[in-house]
């Protein structure tokens, strides 16, 4: 198993967790929250900064946990080659 595929696991254990998803839900409902509650511009974009990077790392997690699909379905393929 290669590198990529071993963080690809671990990636697609994450998004199966259901603490993980639970953290990331909570930090998601807080950014909006404190969006909500902003004053000022300034909090609203931080609130709005910290929700992007929540979607931010969990794009990330999909998109390792996808790499490591499609190396997995290349090394297959080229058994067959």
């Amino acid at each position: 198993m290669s590198e990529i595929q071993a963080m690809a696991e671990t990636a697609q254990r994450l998004l199966r967790d259901e603490a993980a998803q639970e953290v990331l839900a909570m930090m998601r409902a807080e950014a909006v929250h404190k969006w909500e509650q902003a004053l000022t511009l300034e909090m609203r974009e931080a609130a709005w900064h910290d929700q992007a990077a929540v979607a931010r790392f969990e794009n990330g997690l999909h998109a390792l946990a996808d790499r490591g699909v499609v190396e997995q379905i290349v090394e297959q393929r080229q058994k067959f080659i």
